[in-house]
């Protein structure tokens, strides 16, 4: 048996990281964006909300807008699930990595999607830090994570040649 917690709002508020809703029909916009994403951005919820425009996609680093753009029309075309990393800009100009993972589904003849970001800032200043090996290294390097079914977080040129 399903049964849907009587603290929902405040799950998709404050404990699913970066939750936003989309409507993807006609010109895509935000329906419900949670304070877990106003705190992200450091901005309040009145700033990315607008019932006739997508101020979220402002909030967009302005050289990943094209992708987010593609990344919205391939969840308008039908129901899937699918994942982008692009940069957001907080309120105090500096850059957010995210990765979102967005469902889109249909509801009636409306299309809806749920999203949910994960802060990936972190992780791409350690791989940054880590670029000069390309350079410097005459072998390969691998970095990977020490979990129990371990992820590779970077591989230079090199590793990739091997």
């Amino acid at each position: 048996m399903n049964h849907i917690p009587s603290h929902l709002p405040e799950i998709l508020n404050h404990t699913i990281s970066g939750y936003h809703q989309y409507c993807l029909s006609g010109k895509a916009r935000p329906l419900f964006i949670s304070d877990n994403l106003c705190a992200m951005l450091d901005l309040p919820q009145s700033s990315l909300y607008d019932e006739l425009e997508d101020r979220y996609v402002q909030r967009v680093h302005p050289s990943d807008r094209e992708r987010y753009q593609r990344f919205l029309e391939a969840l308008r075309r039908e129901p899937q699930t699918r994942s982008e990393q692009y940069r957001l800009i907080r309120s105090d100009g500096s850059v957010l990595f995210v990765s979102d993972t967005m469902t889109s589904y249909l509801q009636g003849t409306k299309m809806f999607a749920d999203s949910v970001l994960t802060d990936i800032t972190k992780l791409k200043a350690e791989n940054q830090n880590l670029q000069y090996l390309n350079d410097t290294t005459p072998c390969g390097f691998l970095k990977y994570t020490c979990e129990k079914n371990p992820r590779v977080t970077f591989m230079n040129d090199r590793m990739l040649d091997i």
